[in-house]
């Protein structure tokens, strides 16, 4: 008889499963929150960085490991920064326009 064993869950997906889990339970994730994911999110990006560039290298078959950092390492993290610099902006609500058929709505 075969032994079930419990899957390994690395420390990407655990964040992955912490966000899905706080987002579905409060339906709006805080300033706090998504300020503190996005810097677990680069830091983790940091931390597997030689990882990122070997899966790459494998998948595109010998790509430059300095065109993985610059074509996709440095812009994640850059939009990243942009994000944490930025979020109290982006989470302000917006005016809307309603379209003509949609009217009186607000």
């Amino acid at each position: 008889m075969a032994r079930k064993t419990k899957p390994h869950i690395d420390d990407t997906s655990l964040h992955f499963f912490q966000m899905r889990e706080l987002v579905t339970r409060d339906n709006v994730t805080s300033y706090e929150d998504r300020i503190r994911f996005l810097k677990s999110l680069r830091t983790t990006i940091l931390s597997k960085k030689n990882d990122l560039e070997t899966a790459l290298n494998e998948d595109f078959d010998g790509r430059s490991i300095h065109e993985t950092v610059l074509a996709d390492i440095i812009p994640t993290i850059s939009i990243i920064d942009y994000s944490i610099k930025h979020l109290r902006k982006m989470m302000r609500p917006e005016k809307r326009h309603v379209a003509l058929h949609f009217l009186p709505a607000k």
